[in-house]
């Protein structure tokens, strides 16, 4: 244990709570040792702690106690954010949530996912966006001049409405591909169909990201995202996009991830008749991966490539 003592100050050179939003800290401490306090010192070169009620020869006695108490706060939230406190905004869309066709279910499930992990923040909804790229747009401009940490898009990034006449189309994936160009994730049916579009951009004040508006989608990619906040986008986005896979794979049971089809399905034919395979094995691999493909597709096409 190293500690400095003058006065009614204790410093702990090597405990530190940068992590820890002080008030917080200060107050469990103080609820701890039963003691008025002041925390006036918290920097990577240790802990300061002004003792109120106490002279310098009572601090020394007390010091090996505030020491373990200390120890035992930074233990109990080690490796994690509970402390941290952000700014959210929640954005539903879709005209079928706008005209109560669909009950928006997702925002409070997001916002509990919120508070579980970072009590202390903040989170606003607005009212649910008509589908309209313009007005997507013109409220994605409008909020990254406000002050949000993280703006949440829940809805619009597939192509429900040619499965469904009841949804509207998506122009959430559009609105932000035209605004941030880099960081996003397709994911395709084996028919080509777009299955959902997710993005992942950050800007000097916000990062933004769209959501599937699906619930089971929606819900364990946001806690992916709220988990994971402090990673890299290229990160989060590879956890969602796994997720996404292993979601789609369970509903539909066939699914490819990249954008062009046949450029995929050619490079897996490729792949596997580098191994020495036939068009029989290769189709039955090929299947087994989503694609759904007769062994003479398979010929046909070893034909064509090896004519190359």
């Amino acid at each position: 244990m190293n500690y400095l003592i003058k006065d009614d100050i204790i410093s702990f050179p090597n405990l530190l709570i940068k992590n820890l939003k002080v008030d917080n800290f200060k107050r469990e401490l103080s609820l701890k040792l039963n003691a008025h306090l002041e925390i006036i010192g918290v920097s990577d070169k240790g802990l300061i702690i002004r003792m109120l009620d106490m002279d310098e020869d009572e601090l020394k006695l007390k010091a090996e106690e505030i020491y373990n108490r200390v120890e035992e706060i930074l233990n109990k939230y080690k490796g994690k954010t509970f402390y941290k406190t952000y700014n959210f905004l929640l954005i539903p869309t879709g005209n079928e949530i706008l005209d109560g066709t669909i009950s928006d279910n997702n925002t409070p499930e997001i916002s509990k996912l919120i508070i579980e992990r970072f009590p202390d923040s903040t989170i606003k909804k607005l009212q649910p966006l008509v589908d309209d790229e313009m007005v997507i747009s013109n409220t994605l401009n409008s909020v990254l001049n406000e002050n949000y940490d993280f703006i949440i898009f829940i809805g619009g990034t597939g192509g429900g409405h040619r499965y469904n006449n009841l949804f509207s189309k998506d122009f959430v994936q559009s609105a932000i591909g035209n605004k941030f160009k880099d960081n996003f994730r397709e994911i395709y049916g084996d028919n080509g169909h777009l299955f959902s579009k997710i993005s992942l951009n950050k800007t000097q004040n916000s990062t933004i990201l769209n959501l599937p508006g699906p619930q089971d989608e929606c819900l364990p990619l946001a806690k992916i995202f709220i988990d994971n906040i402090d990673n890299s986008e290229k990160f989060i986005l590879d956890l969602m996009e796994k997720k996404l896979i292993e979601i789609y794979k369970e509903k539909y049971k066939k699914i490819v991830k990249l954008k062009n089809h046949e450029d995929f399905l050619q490079e897996r034919i490729l792949h596997y008749r580098s191994l020495g395979m036939g068009a029989r094995q290769i189709a039955k691999l090929l299947n087994s991966e989503g694609f759904n493909i007769k062994y003479y597709h398979v010929h046909y096409r070893i034909k064509k490539l090896e004519k190359k």
